[in-house]
């Protein structure tokens, strides 16, 4: 049975050599995870495809049982209950073949998309836990700066940090950077310099994590630390906020099904009301005018193929 596509199977080795891991940006963990979605929604649309065709060909050859068991003559001897139970019977049998066809026929579909199904999902899998197990870091052009007056009741330079990053949308809130007050002379004239001279940088960290009552993951910002011109780390923020909501499944994904419990549920072709002439006229043999309802095409349920996912 010709039923997998060419694609489906050049995704194998697609799936297996997707490029070498990300280990400082999560944009880029994201877009093999994203990738990988988009490869397993070709997969599923060369799944759905191969069973339709397959289940297209699998009913045209039991069409071709049922216009036999249409054409049934009703034989001289019989009478009108024998042919009725003779043609029953004879419907039975296929129906039967044409279940245990449809069961070979998922068996073998999904044994061979099962193994690109698995591939891609333990490769998503592995990305997801070694992002989540990652605590990212941002600085210098990733982050922009900016200060506001100094407070001179406070004596404290508030301070703003926002990510530049796609990945990341962030805006610090409430930072400040306090001086000393009992060595305000010293201290103020140098910041005040920093700011001025524009030496300062900022260096934010973040975790993705995920939400304990969702699918979902979320980017929670852990730090926030400010740098002086030689690198030097002058002052460090534990903020612990949450920011974006982050989706593992983006990209375009078919719903695809192939149960045989679905299969089996397609309408049996019935027998239509068959009347040969009464068991007193016997001796002619009537041709048997057997309607039969034309098998209806296998369709995938609508229900997603969860155990696939994660």
């Amino acid at each position: 049975m010709k039923c997998i596509k060419k694609i489906a199977l050049v995704l194998v080795s697609t799936v297996i050599g997707v490029s070498a891991w990300a280990q400082d940006r999560l944009g880029d963990y994201l877009s093999q995870i994203y990738d990988l979605n988009y490869q397993r929604a070709l997969v599923q649309e060369e799944y759905q495809t191969a069973f339709q065709e397959a289940n297209s060909a699998l009913n045209s050859e039991m069409q071709k049982e049922f216009a036999r068991i249409s054409q049934m003559e009703q034989y001289g001897w019989e009478s009108a209950d024998e042919y009725n139970a003779r043609v029953t019977e004879e419907i039975e049998k296929v129906s039967s073949k044409r279940k245990e066809a449809i069961a070979a026929m998922d068996a073998e579909i999904r044994g061979k998309y099962d193994a690109l199904f698995s591939a891609i999902d333990k490769k998503k899998q592995a990305l997801i836990s070694d992002l989540v197990s990652k605590e990212f870091s941002y600085s210098g052009e990733s982050l922009s700066l900016s200060f506001s007056q100094f407070n001179r009741t406070e004596k404290y330079f508030p301070f703003t940090v926002k990510s530049n990053e796609n990945d990341l949308s962030y805006t610090s809130r409430g930072l400040r950077y306090a001086l000393n007050k009992d060595n305000l002379a010293e201290e103020w004239p140098v910041f005040d310099g920093y700011i001025k001279d524009n030496v300062l940088s900022a260096q934010v960290n973040f975790v993705v994590v995920k939400n304990a009552d969702s699918t979902n993951y979320q980017k929670k910002v852990t730090q926030v630390k400010l740098v002086d011109g030689n690198g030097t780390v002058i002052a460090t923020y534990d903020v612990n906020e949450a920011v974006e909501i982050v989706s593992m499944d983006e990209a375009v994904q078919a719903t695809v099904s192939t149960s045989l419990e679905e299969s089996e549920k397609a309408e049996e072709p019935a027998v239509a009301d068959v009347e040969p002439e009464d068991d007193a006229s016997d001796d002619e043999t009537p041709d048997a005018d057997v309607e039969l309802d034309e098998e209806p095409e296998e369709e995938p349920s609508d229900e997603d193929s969860e155990e696939f996912e994660e």
